[in-house]
């Protein structure tokens, strides 16, 4: 006897695909104007942050805090050696064993550009300059990747253009 002939599925049988939801249809006609391929959020910048109000440093001690820095980045810096004017403290940031600030101060703020890599970022701070007086310093270390502030500064100028143009 011959095979059976396939069988066809009957409409009522077939699997219906969902419609896509309202935004995607949405937003593929407006993909094909300027303004839609341009984001409209803010890119975000990975942001590591260290800072102390009051860290204690007895006479002749040394503070250590190593920071990963994974790709080139702007490091933001500043400390106040607290309630005196007489005492400064030393503050060193160095990348790979190599000196990129070192200062002797009583108050100090700055930004460094970093390599990126493996490179571990290593701030110290001191009291190395007093035989018996303790200080408290307040610090802010900030690293950024050169490459997101470079995005948001584009994203910021791109909206300022947006912006004037519609007025």
């Amino acid at each position: 006897p011959p095979p059976p002939p396939p069988s066809v599925p009957s409409a009522a049988s077939a699997t219906a695909l969902p419609a896509p939801p309202a935004a995607e249809v949405e937003g593929a006609a407006a993909a094909s104007s300027p303004e839609a391929c341009l984001p409209s959020v803010e890119p975000k910048v990975d942001t590591q942050r260290w800072g102390t109000s009051a860290l204690t440093l007895a006479a002749g001690a040394v503070f250590e805090m190593p920071m990963a820095v994974t790709e080139p980045s702007l490091c933001t810096y500043s400390f106040t050696v607290n309630g005196t004017e007489s005492y400064v403290c030393g503050f060193t940031l160095a990348q790979g064993g190599e000196p990129l600030v070192s200062l002797r101060s009583v108050k100090e703020q700055g930004t460094v550009e970093l390599a990126g890599g493996d490179e571990l970022l290593v701030a110290k701070i001191d009291n190395l300059g007093s035989v018996f007086q303790s200080i408290a310093v307040a610090c802010t270390i900030i690293v950024q990747p050169l490459s997101q502030l470079e995005a948001l500064e584009q994203f910021r100028e791109r909206a300022s253009i947006r912006e004037q143009l519609s007025k």
